[in-house]
């Protein structure tokens, strides 16, 4: 039931009925969709490479594009993005995640951090308005002279996108 149609009759149960729809709809049902990396991925250093997400975890609202690794919006609003990535040690240079959208050359949000010995773990969260038929996607950088792993544990390489408003 999409709404009420011209000339019928407002009674309350129908009032009800439109009522429960609408708020159920947007109560409990709020497109989200939650991608992740299965298996390791090289990192080559100082090149920025997109993230090739393969797993879906979760997709209420048929988002996930895990033939492109990104998920593509089917209702527009405004979303609480949160990504991240796991990176294998390495003493020199730095780590970087961007989340980019796929009309965008450029991040919209980005996390940096120097370089460490050990275990590196990269998560963010954005809040931006999407389009129907926009995408999002991320990319990791890393400078430590070699080629590093995008790593699949404590937590791997994943992209969540959860409606939150219109």
């Amino acid at each position: 039931m999409t709404g009420f149609s011209a000339g019928e009759l407002v009674t309350a149960a129908s009032l009800n009925e439109h009522t429960k729809f609408a708020i159920e709809r947007s109560v409990y049902y709020k497109p989200f969709c939650h991608l992740w990396r299965n298996t390791d991925q090289s990192i080559p250093p100082s090149v920025t490479t997109k993230h090739d997400l393969n797993t879906v975890l979760e997709n209420n609202d048929g988002m996930a594009d895990v033939s492109n690794g990104r998920i593509v919006v089917q209702t527009a609003g405004r979303y609480r993005v949160t990504y991240g990535n796991a990176w294998d040690g390495n003493a020199s240079g730095a780590r970087a995640v961007f989340l980019y959208t796929t009309d965008s050359g450029t991040p919209v949000s980005s996390l940096s951090i120097p370089s460490t010995t050990g275990f590196i773990r990269l998560n963010a969260s954005w809040v931006l308005y999407m389009d129907a038929g926009e995408g999002l996607e991320i990319r990791g950088n890393q400078s430590s002279g070699s080629s590093l792993n995008a790593r699949t544990d404590y937590g791997g390489c994943f992209l969540i996108a959860e409606w939150i408003s219109l």
